[in-house]
């Protein structure tokens, strides 16, 4: 089984060249705000079949009825997915799931591969309670209602560390030992800020490197969501997400340690397939 662990802190060579087993799935864990819709479209081209795996029931923040609501009908919609897959055969596919879900899928798929991608934290909080703001947001409304400011979305627990609280439920913290069980669970993670060479590496483990066509989805500018990203803000923000500080600031660390090994992995792949004899080296690590 493939690993982020394995990647970036064990055997870089064992990693890439760990064999593929037939009819295995890559499952994107999306997280809000980060990067999934762009490679959603992305694995729609390269990966396909793709499913999304979703409930059209949308929850307004901290309201932990509509949550239980959600991850239940979530749960029929894996259910739904898992059957299709015995016939379909998907090769990727992605959602908004939490842990239990999961757990689901890994029991049903042993050789499933879980990827994420993480985002500078304090942008992403932004972002989020931009998106939040705007009638593309069902509940915008009642989340405005909520949240009249940013500093009240930041003050409410139900915001604070998403993208920790996503991968882990708050089973654990960010220690060594934490962060070594989600780089064990996970077969890759990238991060918004790397997402072309992230996606490139990605797509060179599944074939030939593909470099994406991302389309960034641009939140759209009203005078509900306009957000002064002043020194005060940013300093809040990280104040009250330090578990994502951790995390996205580990991940990137370890990303930038083996920046050089995969983009030459990604040349390799590319020149492999264009039919072309690269000269080979060997990272060490």
């Amino acid at each position: 089984m493939l690993s982020f662990n394995l990647l970036t802190n064990q055997s870089f060579q064992e990693y890439v060249r760990a064999p593929r087993r037939t009819g295995f799935i890559w499952l994107l864990h999306h997280i809000p705000k980060t990067a999934g819709s762009s490679i959603i479209r992305e694995l729609q081209i390269c990966l396909a079949p793709y499913r999304n795996i979703h409930s059209k029931y949308h929850v307004n923040e901290g309201n932990d009825e509509q949550q239980r609501k959600r991850d239940r009908l979530l749960l029929e919609a894996v259910d739904a997915f898992l059957q299709e897959h015995a016939s379909v055969h998907y090769r990727s596919a992605s959602g908004h799931l939490n842990l239990s879900h999961l757990r689901a899928i890994r029991a049903a798929l042993p050789h499933a591969q879980f990827f994420t991608i993480l985002r500078d934290p304090v942008k992403r909080v932004i972002s989020d309670f931009r998106y939040c703001r705007t009638p593309k947001h069902p509940p915008h409304k009642d989340f405005i209602e909520r949240y009249p400011t940013i500093k009240d979305y930041v003050l409410a627990p139900e915001s604070q560390d998403k993208m920790w609280n996503y991968v882990t439920e708050g089973e654990f913290v960010p220690d060594e030992e934490g962060l070594n069980k989600i780089f064990d669970r996970y077969a890759f993670i990238g991060t918004l800020e790397e997402l072309t060479l992230c996606f490139e590496f990605f797509t060179a483990l599944t074939g030939c490197p593909k470099t994406p066509a991302f389309k960034r989805n641009q939140t759209q500018s009203t005078d509900d969501n306009i957000v002064s990203e002043s020194a005060e803000t940013i300093e809040l923000i990280r104040a009250n997400n330090g578990k994502d500080i951790i995390f996205y600031d580990e991940v990137s660390s370890r990303l930038a340690r083996i920046r050089g090994h995969m983009q030459s992995y990604v040349d390799r792949r590319r020149s492999m397939f264009a039919g072309e004899q690269p000269e080979v080296t060997t990272p060490s690590q």
